[in-house]
């Protein structure tokens, strides 16, 4: 559905405005309240002071732009033990020390906040045109609001609003976001001046951070999705070109591979929460599958009109209920903790129950429409999860997954709309014919 032009659009700018800056003030008032206003936080116990020490340390040696230039052919401001290559990045910070000083925080705080508005502003500016308004704004509501962690565990934003050092993901997402809204506009345009932008934009990212290396993937998806893959598949190419060169000569500057994480084997398990499973992977690894039970029951009763789709609902939630059983110490406590709604360990498996419910409506709808869109949205969330699994990073490095996220939610939200409106439609033409008969009746 392609976007038409609505002087509206002004409207809902401004709603995605107080939506991020609602969620980001909570998050960043804790910081500045629970620190002092240092750059190297000072917390009891200690927490997050590795990298700030090794990067403020960098900074305050660093006296002139001129001594900047050496981020450009060397290794980025953490040392030996860390070699990065982010020369934007550096640079970046190196200006803000100098206009905020070393108790700024608050200062790179804002331009921290400035970065993420800015970020979810160009993703809604690109799905507006690739799928209209209605998706772009729902979408970007979905993510400001980092709606999906707290129902399913999914990637979310805030984890990146909360450190100063995590400026450089939103950064890098920008110039990723508008490399395809570029390049998007060259699929259906054949214009060489968006090509050229969208390249430009794409080394702009990389020196911001790697985790732009998944650009030339997200412009094959792109091209899938605009189904021109077959006939622009040679544009791609430049790409992975620039790709190539800009690896080898990070391997020079850094003069190696740089650092390499390692995860001691746990990126399996982290893997299916992060890409799939969501919150939900950590009692189903746990076999704790009471609420399980309870989700799938749910599911079968919503589907109880299809018997090939209702039987297996029902016969996962006995299978889940069985397992809980014989990992009750006797018989019946299952049903006794199901039964028995007031202590909270019972509330908490009755909430969850209904959050995987959810969970499971939304895949089975996902999976049942095979919408192009939605299909879009979970092949990005996997090319932005490539460069993260091996490595043991924290939540923030999933900020450029959370949009997708977002897209894939809205699609499924959006979805019921005709639904929706068919329901309100029946219920109000009900509502007015018993008005009738009681206006009838009356007289």
């Amino acid at each position: 559905m392609k976007s038409k032009s609505t002087p509206r659009w002004t409207m809902w700018a401004m709603l995605l405005v107080m939506v991020s800056l609602i969620v980001t003030c909570q998050f960043q008032n804790g910081l500045i309240l629970n620190r002092t206003t240092h750059l190297i936080p000072v917390v009891s116990p200690p927490a997050f002071t590795v990298e700030e020490p090794r990067i403020v340390s960098e900074l305050q040696k660093t006296q002139t732009i001129g001594d900047t230039m050496r981020w450009w052919t060397g290794s980025w401001a953490m040392g030996e033990n860390f070699k990065y290559y982010r020369p934007l990045t550096s640079i970046a910070w190196w200006l803000q020390f100098k206009a905020f000083g070393e108790n700024g925080v608050i200062g790179f705080l804002i331009v921290l906040f400035l970065s993420h508005m800015a970020f979810t502003l160009v993703t809604w500016g690109f799905l507006k045109e690739l799928a209209g308004l209605k998706i772009a704004t729902a979408t970007s509501v979905i993510f400001a609001s980092s709606l999906l962690y707290p129902i399913f565990g999914y990637a979310a934003p805030v984890f990146a609003l909360t450190r100063w050092i995590d400026q450089p993901e939103a950064w890098c997402g920008i110039f990723i976001i508008a490399a395809l809204w570029a390049y998007l506009r060259f699929i259906r345009s054949d214009d060489n001046k968006n090509f050229g932008a969208a390249i430009m934009f794409f080394i702009i990212a990389i020196l911001f951070k790697e985790s732009a290396y998944v650009t030339p993937f997200l412009a094959v998806a792109l091209l899938w999705y605009e189904k021109k893959l077959s006939t622009q598949w040679k544009s791609a190419l430049v790409f992975f070109g620039v790709l190539t060169i800009a690896v080898v000569y990070r391997t020079w500057a850094l003069q190696g591979t740089g650092f390499k994480f390692g995860s001691n084997g746990s990126w399996i398990q982290r893997m299916i929460s992060e890409v799939g499973l969501g919150s939900f992977a950590t009692p189903l690894l746990a076999l704790q599958t009471l609420p399980f039970a309870i989700g799938f029951a749910l599911m079968a009763v919503s589907k109880h009109k299809d018997l090939k789709v209702w039987l297996p609902y029902a016969f996962a939630a006995l299978a889940c209920y069985a397992v809980a059983e014989l990992r009750s110490d006797f018989f019946g406590d299952a049903i006794s903790q199901l039964l028995n709604v007031w202590p909270l360990r019972t509330a908490f498996i009755w909430i969850v129950g209904v959050k995987f419910f959810l969970w499971l409506w939304m895949w089975h709808r996902t999976i049942e429409r095979r919408e192009r869109l939605q299909a879009f949205a979970l092949i990005w969330v996997l090319i932005a999860y490539l460069p993260l699994l091996r490595a043991p990073v924290t939540a923030h490095g999933l900020y450029f997954m959370a949009p997708a996220w977002a897209l894939w939610g809205a699609c499924v939200l959006l979805d019921l709309q005709p639904t929706l409106a068919h329901f309100y439609a029946q219920v109000k033409e009900k509502r007015l014919a018993r008005n009738n008969a009681v206006v009838m009746n009356n007289s």
